[in-house]
């Protein structure tokens, strides 16, 4: 997937006064993708012809503290045939597109400040760098290859495909990325086209996207990035904001924690990479689920259900690999001379090792792929002048704060009325009570920048509580049904399985009881932390 930063342009901008409109989207894809993109474009009629790929260096420029990436400014050399061109830019405000400040040629491949036409340009960077050193950061040696594609109904868009290594302190990685570029038309058929000529095989919609990754792209070439997984980062919500530019902002977030764990999963395999993406997945939902008024109600309920879709499909995997590291090794450490415990570990290793490569094919298909993209047009293309299907719904230009307050309350209900005789509470019970009390905590941490910290920090602290409650109850449930599913057929000792398998579930049971027993203390501890939102 991709967070295809996309980038917008404001002149052009009818959509909604003073909030530009997509104009690019860019994202890193595989080596494959890049190399037939121009083909499938030709087949599908938006080229005559394939353009020719010229060879292209590239080197950025910095200080050694990136004086220049800090006060948004791009410093590049890059050299086209014999040329050398020495360009700067500066960083635009969110979704612009990028332009370039001054281009001048250059003898060789070295910084030439005092050629800068713009005195104010010179002069900003002049006092940024404090006389510090203009060092290269990174070196990109690519072949680009830049033509028009034709859509229908007078679209015109520009494609630019780039494919190479870049390369940092002796250290070198891969790099391909394409980039669409809207000319002319309407920014839903940006998302249509790439959606077109690039319907599998994964797009990296999550980094290296947009103005500003220099640091990051030079962090990649050295080696110093790691993929790691992505937690969800708190948005910051002006009180001021309407409904309409908070809805953006949080859905934005959790699109970019599902991207890049996507990547993560893809990339490597750390078993947090598919929690952050189920926990991505569920807080998505959620976003969509409050702000459905600031959207069309069905394209909310279809990205909702492929979300849950997703989830599930992930979920399958998250659950092995729990159980597998948060129960069973730790148990098979307690009984270090139980001897059911290897060919347990290793039924469950096997499994989610299946599992790892089954999702990772689904997470290139089709489906998923526009599943990304869809999510981010729905982000970036909305008029809000236009009504959604519920009338019930708050509008989109309501203050957040009063939004925030309703959604909060709403929600706070359907939690007591889950919880009422919690002590009676069926597992069945007791499992819905859990979802509602995930679904107020996600909503909690989406609006918390509203309110004083001092007001939200004992409601959440309670309700962590009771949710480690909770947790132990849902591990019960899930160890057992993994492991009924996934015990070997064929062990050495399948009685001696059987009992470390018994030996868990019976563990977990036993602090799933304990742990109930608090239940009641918790709950009536939430009760008594004053509702923030009131």
């Amino acid at each position: 997937m991709s967070s295809g930063r996309i980038k917008q342009q404001g002149a052009a901008s009818t959509a909604e006064p003073g909030r530009p409109r997509p104009a690019v989207l860019r994202f890193a894809m595989s080596e494959p993708a890049t190399r037939a993109a121009w083909r499938r474009a030709r087949s599908l009629g938006y080229c005559e012809h394939v353009p020719r790929a010229r060879a292209l260096t590239r080197i950025c420029f910095d200080t050694p503290a990136q004086a220049l990436a800090h006060a948004g400014i791009v410093l590049r050399l890059e050299k086209q045939g014999k040329q050398w061109v020495q360009s700067v830019a500066r960083r635009r405000p969110e979704y612009e597109r990028t332009r370039i400040d001054s281009s001048i040629p250059v003898p060789e491949p070295s910084v030439a400040l005092e050629h800068i036409v713009d005195e104010m340009l010179r002069d900003d960077i002049v006092r940024e760098t404090r006389g510090q050193p203009l060092e290269p950061q990174y070196e990109a040696q690519l072949k680009r290859a830049t033509g028009t594609l034709h859509a229908d109904d007078g679209v015109t868009i520009e494609m630019t495909v780039e494919t190479g290594r870049i390369a940092a302190n002796g250290h070198a990685v891969p790099w391909h990325q394409a980039e669409l570029e809207l000319i002319e038309g309407e920014p839903v058929t940006l998302f249509r086209v790439a959606k077109a000529l690039f319907p599998t095989d994964g797009l990296d919609l999550s980094r290296y996207s947009g103005d500003g990754t220099e640091p990051m792209l030079a962090a990649l070439a050295a080696g110093e990035t790691p993929t790691v997984p992505r937690k969800a980062e708190p948005v910051e919500l002006p009180a001021s904001a309407d409904v309409d530019s908070a809805a953006r902002r949080i859905l934005r977030e959790c699109q970019q924690q599902i991207a890049r764990n996507i990547v993560v999963i893809q990339e490597t395999t750390d078993i947090e990479g598919p929690h952050q993406l189920r926990i991505g997945l569920r807080r998505l939902r959620s976003a969509l689920s409050v702000f459905k008024s600031a959207f069309p109600d069905a394209e909310i309920r279809r990205l909702r259900a492929e979300a849950q879709w997703l989830g599930a499909e992930v979920g399958r995997l998250r659950d092995l690999d729990a159980v597998m590291a948060d129960v069973v090794c730790p148990e098979a450490e307690q009984f270090p001379d139980e001897p059911g415990f290897p060919d347990l570990i290793g039924s469950l290793e096997a499994a989610a090792a299946a599992g790892r490569t089954q999702l990772r094919k689904t997470l290139r298909t089709e489906r998923v792929q526009a599943f990304g993209l869809d999510l981010i047009q729905l982000v970036e293309t909305r008029d809000p002048t236009v009504g959604t299907d519920s009338d019930a719904s708050p509008p989109a230009e309501m203050a957040i704060r009063r939004c925030a307050n309703r959604a909060l309350r709403k929600r706070w209900q359907k939690v007591l009325a889950r919880g009422e005789e919690i002590e009676a509470l069926t597992l069945e019970q007791r499992h819905a009570l859990r979802k509602e009390l995930k679904k107020i905590r996600y909503m909690v941490e989406f609006f918390e920048p509203l309110y004083p910290h001092g007001r939200v920090a004992p409601f959440l602290k309670r309700l962590k509580k009771l949710q480690t409650v909770f947790g132990a109850l849902n591990d019960a449930r899930v160890t057992q049904r993994v492991l009924d599913q996934r015990r070997p057929q064929a062990a050495d000792e399948p009685a001696a399985v059987e009992r470390a398998a018994g030996c868990v579930i019976g563990a977990t049971r036993t602090r799933a009881m304990f742990d109930w027993r608090k239940a009641r203390k918790h709950w009536a501890r939430l009760g008594r932390a004053k509702p923030f939102w009131r």
